[in-house]
């Protein structure tokens, strides 16, 4: 919703008035929602006010509504579906770039809600779109295509008249001493795999998911990481990777409002205090209930372990919970050397006066170490993570924007990947490749944008003769 007031306030003349329909101090009046011009709100606060009798919303005849990231209601047997599905209206709008994410039914739905007849039945929708498919696919394409053009207004991005991003691959090697770190760290893990039966995830496929997880950090931090002990578990950094894994179209049920949402609009990206929750809450359901306690937004703690946070953990797990919360300085020696790191710190130093960078990792880990490495250079930069909130990240971005000292932006590539316009930027470095490429795509697509006047400037780093090639 921010972008959007931002948007009608740089293209509309301000005589239209605009309310925020959201949140627990929501204007209840109906009188006073019908006399806006335009209300923005969101898909859960419309499904948390499917049933009840007194929904504004729901008692006014729209002139227009329009769906922003239209793809959220792809499922017709959904709540979000059905909650935007009965609103009145003259005029339906679906604003989306993936109208069709996993499967043709996903369009199906679009059609559905802009009452596209006799599309809006699924039976229907599912007999001349979908079925054809499996018996002649030339014509059922042509069909296909001539749907679309009927009822969509696509805006393809060379229509925008944006420069090409200039991509570059730097490939880095390993110093000695990380070379001989590296194999040191794949020894001893190798040889817990085959020796420590008495750990069952020792031999299992997550163990062996954990042993490269530990060499792809080892190429970020060289000998800043810490020989590896097994049992040594970051859960943080774990769930960070299992997200990045899954990408942007991977979904996963809120505990909250038990809606099916995009997992990049979740907190899985947030560094929990608890190793033990496994709750992922929606962005919106972190609002509301922070709201609600009149907690600090970026103070978030799961309700439901709240009443366990006490209890005494077995001596391995408290073990292990204690080596999670150490501080970041501790997981690094700081007589350590990164060549990754440092071929990074050469390029961002270079044309730093005349740039604005974004620098994307998968790990709050290595963030952590970046961060140590620009603050000795004396760079001013802002930073987001899984630990910074929603509003927290406006106020960061507005300021990354703004100020013209801020030259550098750090970023989890999860929290980084949605709902983010950043066209201030003209140059991304990705410190490591990623296991889904749609990840890297949306992380690049925060700058390459609209309002964007420069050619962006994207760099990747690969350590030479590692996993990172194959990932790549």
């Amino acid at each position: 919703m921010n972008t959007w007031f931002t948007e009608i306030e740089d293209h509309l003349d301000g005589s239209l008035k605009v309310m925020k329909y959201h949140g627990k101090r929501r204007e209840s009046r109906i009188e006073n929602v019908a006399n806006s011009d335009i209300v923005l709100t969101t898909y859960h606060t419309l499904a948390a006010e499917r049933k009840s009798k007194r929904s504004p919303l729901k008692a006014i005849s729209w002139f227009r509504i329009v769906l922003d990231e239209a793809h959220t209601i792809r499922r017709q047997a959904t709540t979000l579906f059905a909650a935007v599905w009965e609103l009145s209206s003259c005029h339906r709008w679906c604003l989306t770039g993936t109208p069709i994410q996993n499967k043709l039914d996903d369009l199906g739905s679009l059609l559905a809600f802009i009452r596209a007849e006799p599309f809006g039945s699924v039976s229907m929708f599912r007999r001349y779109v979908i079925a054809p498919f499996s018996e002649d696919l030339g014509e059922a394409t042509k069909n296909l295509a001539l749907l679309l053009d009927s009822i969509c207004l696509r805006r393809r991005i060379e229509r925008l008249n944006l420069l090409p991003p200039d991509e570059h691959v730097h490939q880095v090697d390993l110093s000695s001493k990380e070379r001989s770190h590296y194999e040191e760290t794949l020894n001893t893990m190798a040889y817990a795999v085959s020796h420590r039966s008495s750990q069952q995830y020792a031999k299992s496929p997550f163990g062996k998911f954990q042993i490269q997880l530990q060499l792809r950090i080892l190429y970020n931090h060289g000998t800043f990481q810490r020989p590896f002990e097994w049992g040594q578990d970051d859960a943080q950094t774990r769930r960070e990777e299992a997200m990045n894994s899954i990408g942007k179209d991977g979904e996963i049920r809120c505990a909250q409002c038990h809606e099916r949402t995009l997992i990049l609009e979740t907190n899985c990206a947030a560094s929990r205090k608890s190793r033990t929750c496994t709750h992922v809450f929606c962005d919106e359901c972190v609002s509301q209930m922070a709201e609600e306690t009149l907690a600090p937004k970026q103070i978030f703690s799961c309700p439901y372990c709240a009443a366990h946070n006490d209890r005494v953990l077995p001596n391995d797990q408290g073990r292990q919970s204690a080596l999670l919360n150490r501080p970041a300085s501790l997981m690094f020696d700081s007589s350590g050397y990164s060549a990754k790191i440092e071929k990074l710190m050469g390029d961002v130093v270079d044309r730093l006066s005349s740039t604005k960078s974004i620098i994307f990792s998968s790990w709050t880990r290595s963030l952590d170490l970046i961060a140590w490495h620009i603050k000795r250079l004396h760079i001013v930069f802002a930073r987001i993570d899984g630990d910074t909130s929603i509003c927290q990240r406006q106020a960061i971005l507005d300021n990354f924007a703004a100020d013209i000292e801020t030259r550098v932006l750090l970023m989890t590539t999860g929290t980084g990947a949605y709902g983010l316009n950043l066209p201030v930027a003209n140059r991304i470095f990705i410190l490591e490749p990623q296991w889904n490429p749609s990840i890297e795509k949306q992380a690049i697509a925060r700058a390459q944008r609209l309002l964007q006047n420069q050619s962006v400037q994207v760099i990747r780093y690969i350590v030479r003769g590692t996993v990172e090639e194959d990932i790549q």
